[in-house]
């Protein structure tokens, strides 16, 4: 009887997942392609209890994960137009204008001299 316990507590334990806020930061292209694919595994995946498993419609069901995506190219390309008709998770795992910080370097700025850093 305790055996049985036993496994009884150990299945219930493998089925809590404890999330911690997380802020995902990417940087350049590799960056935005991670974010896309952490952002495409959350929706994609089966949460809650094996009797009443659930997936969420949008990532802003899930709070505990944020996502920040900053590059130095204005002109990146952030997919190709196959990826998006093709993919039925392609708007649901764009990032928002909010999302992504883009700031062209100026080299010729830092580059002239110590006193203009």
């Amino acid at each position: 009887m305790a055996e049985q316990e036993n496994v009884a507590r150990a299945r219930r334990a493998e089925q809590i997942v404890k999330l911690r806020p997380t802020l995902y930061i990417g940087v350049g292209g590799t960056g935005m392609e991670v974010i896309l694919r952490v952002r495409r595994r959350i929706l994609s995946a089966v949460w809650g209890p094996q009797r009443n498993p659930t997936r969420i419609a949008t990532l802003a069901e899930f709070p505990v994960a944020q996502f920040i995506h900053f590059d130095l190219d204005h002109g990146a390309l952030v997919e190709s137009g196959k990826s998006q008709r093709t993919d039925p998770l392609a708007d649901a795992v764009k990032l928002s204008d909010e999302d992504r910080l883009i700031e062209a370097f100026e080299i010729e700025r830092y580059s002239r001299s110590d006193d203009d850093l």
